[in-house]
């Protein structure tokens, strides 16, 4: 495996783990938003964990390489939370 493609496979995979990160944070917050003591700082953890994943789409989008993008974005249609 040469240099190149281990970076691309980091690259793809930061990404989808940072991606994914954030997704499962906002479901999983809202589900228990009003179950919580303090409904009001789980309201803030799901504001920020939307803001997050709009600036990692961002830089998807603004990726050169549209191999890896095209890797990715299969990858998150595969990709459920149930």
């Amino acid at each position: 495996m040469n240099m190149d493609n281990y970076l691309n496979e980091r690259i793809e995979n930061m990404f989808l783990n940072k991606i994914f990160h954030f997704n499962s944070t906002i479901k999983n917050n809202f589900k228990i938003r009003h179950k919580t003591n303090y409904p009001e700082l789980t309201r803030q953890v799901i504001q920020k964990a939307i803001r997050d994943l709009k600036v990692w789409r961002h830089l998807l989008a603004m990726l050169p390489d549209d191999n890896i993008k095209w890797n990715i974005k299969k990858q998150l249609d595969e990709f459920k939370i149930k």
